[in-house]
């Protein structure tokens, strides 16, 4: 039985991945108090590189709602979920809500169902009224449930900040997360201003990073491209007073874990109870929709938080996360695809000397094809699930993803 006991905030951290927030300390004080304090997921990735289908993937706790739909705005077909974790906290009696800054029009997203069936939407074009939004449920009688999105720290919002046309896109870079990290630390006064923080539970998940054009331009983009580690390692954290004291756990988990997750908590139990996952799986786009290699680049991933493998219209690529956290490497670059087999081009390596000679021995040239062999067919049938969840065949998978061929875009 569920306990009525706890409040649940919430915080999406618009754009944040773990690079930027590991290297860049001093514009995130408050969020990096919280971590001390709470539990972070070391090995927390996302389900998805666009914001939307993120926010998506963990309301409702899984990856089918709109495999089927041609673009972002679509409305699906058939609803595969009866409700999201919103919409269970209202059937419970608890006041829900989504708070969202700067204001977008969110009256397709209201019939999308994106946050929840039974959920009141409310966006803001002033950031004080955005704050006096969260802060009226917050300091109201009623137990809640909100999500708090502030999306200012997104490269595409952060001008909102202080507008300026002297100001750079360097420094609206750095304004953005430090928006987002005011925001977290306003939330956390009002809480220990109010008493709440002794019966609150806060969850503070990132939804995507981005690539500043390391693997090719996409007419611009910076998210919603493929889900290479930059993209899709992002933080987790979660606070509950005095609880956790600056834990961390290297267990591996995604998006989609989060609601679940918080229904263990809500009981009593420890976020991460559960057993745990042998890869976490994303995508830059749903199943129905084309693939665009200038520009979103259709693809898929999976981790098993060590190493990463890519799928796309060009081909295979394999990064290691712990020696090359931004997948600059892609370590099946050096090889071919035949009959089925990866196999080391000589000819193409004689001009690679030095430290890449010494790397390359013959005890990493194993290692690479096992870890390929293993998880290619992981991969695979993890697209193939999509596909099937957005109503295409097997066909249509390997005629839109290429399997049988690396990823030779790589300068040598």
């Amino acid at each position: 039985m569920i306990r009525m006991d706890k409040n649940i905030i919430l915080l999406h951290l618009e754009s944040v991945n773990n690079i930027v927030y590991r290297m860049n300390p001093q514009l995130f004080p408050n969020i990096m108090q919280i971590e001390k304090e709470g539990l972070s997921f070391r090995k927390y990735f996302s389900t998805a590189t666009s914001t939307w289908m993120v926010i998506s993937d963990m309301l409702y706790g899984g990856l089918d709602q709109y495999e089927g739909c041609h673009e972002l705005t679509e409305k699906p077909a058939t609803f595969c979920y009866e409700s999201g974790l919103l919409d269970d906290f209202h059937d419970m009696g608890y006041q829900t809500g989504v708070f969202n800054h700067p204001y977008f029009e969110l009256s397709d997203m209201q019939e999308l169902y994106l946050f929840g069936k039974s959920v009141e939407q409310n966006a803001y074009t002033s950031y004080r009224e955005f704050c006096h939004g969260f802060k009226a449920v917050m300091t109201g009688r009623n137990k809640y449930c909100i999500l708090i999105c502030n999306f200012m720290s997104n490269i595409s919002c952060n001008s909102y900040v202080a507008p300026g046309y002297r100001r750079t896109g360097r420094k609206r870079w750095e304004d953005g997360y430090r928006c987002l990290d005011d925001m977290v630390g306003n939330i956390f006064h009002i809480l220990k201003e109010t008493g709440q923080d002794e019966n609150t539970i806060v969850v503070l998940y990132g939804d995507h990073g981005d690539d500043f054009w390391g693997h090719g331009y996409h007419m611009g983009l910076t998210h919603a491209i493929e889900p290479t580690a930059p993209l899709i390692h992002t933080p987790l954290i979660v606070w509950e007073k005095e609880r956790y004291c600056g834990k961390t756990s290297n267990k591996l988990i995604c998006t989609t874990d989060i609601k679940e997750m918080i229904e263990r908590m809500i009981q009593g139990e420890l976020p991460e109870s559960g057993s745990e996952r042998s890869f976490v799986c994303a995508r830059s786009a749903f199943a129905a929709q084309p693939v665009r290699e200038d520009a979103f680049n259709k693809s898929y991933s999976i981790t098993d938080g060590t190493t990463l493998l890519l799928v796309s219209s060009k081909g295979l690529e394999m990064y290691d996360l712990e020696m090359d956290p931004a997948c600059n490497f892609n370590m099946l670059h050096l090889f071919e695809i035949v009959l089925d087999r990866i196999v080391f081009r000589e000819k193409e390596a004689e001009g690679l000397r030095f430290h890449f000679a010494d790397f390359m021995d013959e005890n990493q040239k194993r290692y690479i094809r096992q870890k390929f062999y293993y998880m290619r067919p992981h991969l695979y049938h993890y697209v193939a699930e999509r596909y099937e969840a957005g109503n295409r065949s097997g066909t249509d998978v390997n005629g839109e993803m290429c399997f049988h061929k690396i990823n030779h875009s790589m300068k040598l």
